[in-house]
């Protein structure tokens, strides 16, 4: 399974190193941005000449990412820098292969493992395009299977790590805090305090040098002004390079689809035109996913005594997570859903459960950018409760 996941990304790997990004023309598809070197090349280059994050780096991701790919960087540049995007991607296969046997069979393990180490949307984004969504996935799957093995305070240290590469991770905090209350209850305070003091410790040296551009920069969503942001330290003849690096993140237009603030840029054009003509589509999916989530919500209440129902509410926490960020600071991507697709692939219970995921992963892909991103793994969830089989001991033959 592992080499199969890190044989596959090499491929991946190899094509785009080859060819750089690029799609098949006639493939519907989602959004390949070049976000790997259009954003973060020009913020590990000054990370590396030793200017500081967001005081002076203009970047979104908590620090651990950069600085995750930052010692190959600067051993190889930009050939080598994605490495750790694409290790933790294929380590995720494993990771969810051993929740899964918590639960489950060694059969439907295997097949649950596989199917992330050749998932579509896996491969794409993570393992060819090298994007955001890890390592921070690998680290909340690995915190799920630390939860599951009675080890809540290691694996709320673990949460908290992940949250330092991708803040994305937090919409799962209120399951995960439920989950825990419950079932290690004695143990909440400790692991509460190692997360607190895990992420804002790896915060502090950013939060004491430059606090407003922190906050500027990672919350998702400003309710208040809290003013300006500190001066950056970069100098005035680096203008030219300080205004290409600023342009990666620009206002852009793509008729009917979308209208905003978009980082990177995207050359999967064919795609956005096809997209264009199916806009009736996508309206009405931004209609009908917020009614499906709230729907649905009564299949989770249903099997709420399952064995796997954590890793589902996980992912539909996610899904609403997404919703949120969607309403508040701009349409969600069809990369964001990468966690998503893990924490499903993570619930597998039997075989009927298997060809549900397994083609969810698949359409995730096909399906492109836009609402309808959300509809599919909503309704996979809805799908995995109604045949949901709540006996621990049916799972087990």
């Amino acid at each position: 399974m592992l080499c199969a996941a890190i044989a596959s990304r090499t491929i991946f790997s190899l094509i785009h190193l080859d060819a750089g990004v690029q799609w098949i023309s006639w493939l519907p598809g989602p959004g390949i941005w070049s976000d790997y070197s259009d954003i973060y090349m020009p913020q590990l280059k000054y990370l590396a000449s030793g200017f500081m994050l967001y005081r002076d780096i203009d970047t979104q991701y908590p620090p651990l990412f950069l600085y995750s790919m930052l010692p190959l960087y600067n051993l190889a540049g930009e050939k080598a820098a994605w490495i750790p995007i694409v290790l933790a991607d294929a380590l995720t296969a494993p990771v969810i292969y051993l929740v899964v046997r918590k639960f489950s069979t060694e059969k439907i393990a295997l097949i649950a493992g596989l199917g992330y180490a050749l998932s579509p949307v896996a491969l794409v984004n993570e393992g060819y395009l090298w994007l955001s969504s890890q390592p921070m996935t690998f680290l909340l799957l690995l915190s799920i299977l630390l939860l599951r093995r009675d080890r809540p305070v290691l694996s709320a240290g673990t949460l908290a790590i992940a949250a330092l590469f991708n803040q994305e991770v937090l919409f799962v905090l209120p399951v995960y805090l439920a989950f825990t209350a419950a079932k290690f209850r004695p143990s909440l305070p400790k692991a509460g305090g190692l997360f607190a003091l895990t992420f804002f410790g790896v915060l502090s040296p950013f939060l004491v040098q430059a606090p407003k551009a922190v906050l500027h920069h990672l919350p998702f969503w400003e309710p208040i002004n809290i003013g300006p942001s500190e001066p950056s330290r970069l100098p005035t003849p680096a203008a030219s390079a300080v205004v290409n690096f600023g342009q990666s993140c620009t206002n852009t237009l793509v008729p009917n689809i979308y209208t905003g603030t978009a980082c990177g840029n995207i050359v999967n054009f064919q795609a956005y035109a096809w997209y264009m003509q199916v806009a009736r589509i996508d309206a009405m999916a931004a209609f009908l996913a917020p009614f499906l989530f709230v729907l649905f919500a009564v299949g989770l209440v249903a099997i709420r005594r399952s064995p796997n129902v954590f890793e589902l509410t996980c992912a539909y926490s996610f899904i609403g997570g997404l919703l949120i960020f969607s309403a508040l600071v701009h349409p969600v991507l069809a990369y964001y859903f990468v966690p998503v697709y893990a924490l499903i692939l993570a619930s597998m219970t039997n075989g009927r459960s298997v060809l549900i995921g397994l083609a969810a992963v698949t359409l995730g892909l096909l399906a492109g950018e836009g609402p309808f991103q959300f509809i599919i793994p909503t309704i996979c969830i809805f799908a995995f409760t109604l045949i949901q089989d709540s006996s621990p001991r049916a799972l087990a033959t």
